[in-house]
């Protein structure tokens, strides 16, 4: 696949220098906006590096292949009931991709959080028949693992879990097949 040969230190890079450049409005964590607002001002800076000009850059992306089949974990079952105005972020779409539309291109998923948001509450989900309670914080990384599953549906190439505290500094966790990496 013609733009899934880009070196992962290069996409990490790409997207470390894009979060410094989001931490100069820092209204948008000292306001403490929702984090689709940040997972959107991000993918717009990320939408600017000509590192991933090939790929379309999408938030929220709810489609699979060139189907109009919605793009989710179906082996990720929650029993809450997520409300038409869901601010937890307890849908299974991914915060923010970096792929080529239409196509299994799949080069990098981001899960966004604040960290005043990681562990409020608790999900009740089943993978793999498995049964969970799980912090919003555990849930986005369950889903990376989901997300970067080599043999799975969508094998992104590499996942991102950005966390911004209350002055926009970023912390991160990586996630290559479908595990947690030590970078």
């Amino acid at each position: 696949m013609k733009g899934l040969n880009m070196d992962d230190e290069k996409i990490k890079d790409a997207v470390r220098r894009a979060c410094e450049e989001l931490k100069n409005e820092s209204n948008l964590f000292t306001l403490d906006v929702n984090e689709r607002t940040i997972s959107h001002r991000l993918a717009t800076i990320l939408s600017k590096d000509t590192s991933f000009s090939y790929f379309h850059i999408d938030c929220e992306y709810n489609r699979f292949g060139s189907e109009p089949t919605p793009k989710r974990l179906p082996f990720i079952k929650t029993e809450n009931k997520v409300p038409f105005n869901d601010v937890k972020g307890s849908t299974v779409f991914p915060d923010i991709i970096i792929h080529k539309r239409g196509t299994k291109e799949n080069l990098l998923v981001i899960e966004v959080k604040k960290d005043n948001n990681k562990s409020n509450g608790t999900l009740k989900i089943t993978i793999d028949d498995k049964d969970k309670e799980v912090n919003p914080e555990e849930f986005d990384i369950e889903k990376l693992k989901l997300f970067t599953k080599r043999d799975g549906d969508f094998a992104y190439q590499l996942g991102i879990y950005i966390l911004f505290d209350e002055k926009g500094d970023s912390t991160y966790k990586y996630f290559k097949d479908g595990e947690e990496s030590d970078d």
